[in-house]
């Protein structure tokens, strides 16, 4: 993968990691582990897309690679939503 393709890559996995923060109303914390979650929830959501090989609904063609854009969206979505449940502990 030449450079270009790797930051496209990263950009789209960072705007899908902000739409899943901005449909829970909720960020973990500061930038990077803000970043971190993103990228988990990504991953989370193209492997169950994969695993379960449901149906592509919008998709973004980089050289050799298939981007989910929703499924990426939904991954970050539940895992950002999974972590502020736990956040919501009261002491």
């Amino acid at each position: 993968m030449i450079i270009i393709d790797v930051l496209g890559l990263l950009l789209l996995i960072y705007l899908s990691g902000v739409l899943g923060q901005i449909l829970n109303g909720y960020a973990p914390g500061g930038i990077l582990l803000s970043l971190t979650v993103d990228f988990l929830g990504t991953l989370l959501g193209g492997f169950v897309w994969q695993l379960l090989t449901l149906p592509d609904l919008i998709f973004i063609n980089l050289v050799n690679l298939r981007f989910p854009v929703v499924w990426s969206i939904i991954g970050s979505t539940v895992l950002v939503l999974t972590i502020s449940f736990r956040g919501w502990r009261r002491v």
